[in-house]
């Protein structure tokens, strides 16, 4: 070994381990010089456990930390609600890293790709809720730290599996929300639900509208103009609703029914044909 190390035990006097040993058995091997332990390519077999060093604090600075041990605590710039970490710098090929999140106050952005963290499914991580939040990483390159696992109270991330009950905790204008948000846009859906209206629905922000609504007063379901009825994956039919005559301006199979919302207004049928012709006015009586 190339570190100095020195046995030290009840039946054996204190000595440098190049000495012959009759018998190491109740040993106990201390490391004593200022230096690391080169296992010179051995393996360490039969650890009862391993102990690292408490997570000592790093402080982000222009996106990046540095590491001097295993396991990190990571807070943001000058306390700041949130922060991005997006570059590691330290450490060698091989070593293996945690890093946990200082509180639920500060926010912490694991960003995928945007220095030399990646993640395996390209999707960023966030560090929020101190000691029971972190992420686990290997340095797989000089220039890739690689995460390898992640451990959160919550479901986080893209693909994220789970069973049992769903508590929803965000709340926004009132509403209980369960967003779906397109990547790289400002487009999302969100199961809502109110208490004040007694109802829940989902959202459509590129609609800006909520294309179904249920009110659990009157127990009417609210559908945003047009909707299909469905058997076993088959359409049964369709309604639409607009303004002025379908004819030739909307395409629907027959069957179809068509509400012009209009004056002075009136219901059509689909008659025939499979374009946008060949609806048929309902006559009143």
């Amino acid at each position: 070994m190339v570190a100095n190390l020195e046995t030290i035990g009840p039946d054996i006097e204190s000595q440098p381990l190049n000495n012959n040993f009759a018998s190491l058995n109740s040993a106990k091997m201390e490391k004593t010089a200022d230096s690391d332990l080169d296992m010179n390519a051995r393996s360490i077999r039969n650890l009862l456990t391993l102990h690292l060093r408490n997570a000592t604090p790093l402080t982000i600075s222009n996106g990046a930390i540095t590491v001097t041990q295993t396991y990190h605590s990571v807070d943001t710039e000058g306390g700041a609600p949130t922060d991005d970490l997006d570059t590691i710098n330290g450490g060698n090929v091989g070593d293996i890293l945690i890093l946990r999140g200082v509180s639920g106050a500060r926010k912490v952005t694991v960003r995928h790709g945007v220095g030399n963290i990646y993640t395996w499914d390209g999707q960023n991580i966030t560090l929020e809720s101190g000691n029971l939040n972190f992420v686990q990483l290997v340095k797989m390159s000089a220039t890739q730290w690689v995460v390898v696992g992640v451990g959160n109270p919550g479901i986080k991330r893209t693909g994220d599996t789970m069973t049992g009950d769903l508590s929803m905790g965000y709340t926004e204008n009132g509403e209980r929300r369960l967003v779906w948000e397109t990547p790289g846009s400002n487009v999302y859906w969100y199961y809502h639900h109110s208490s004040s209206r007694n109802d829940f629905g989902i959202y459509d922000s590129g609609l800006l509208q909520s294309p179904f609504v249920y009110d659990r007063l009157t127990s009417i379901v609210k559908l945003f103009n047009n909707f299909e009825i469905y058997n076993d994956g088959s359409v049964l039919n369709r309604f639409y609703v607009g303004v002025g005559s379908p004819e030739g301006n909307i395409t629907a199979p027959p069957g179809a029914i068509y509400q012009d919302k209009g004056s002075p207004g009136g219901l059509y049928i689909k008659d025939t044909g499979t374009g946008n012709m060949g609806w048929k006015k309902v006559q009143t009586a």
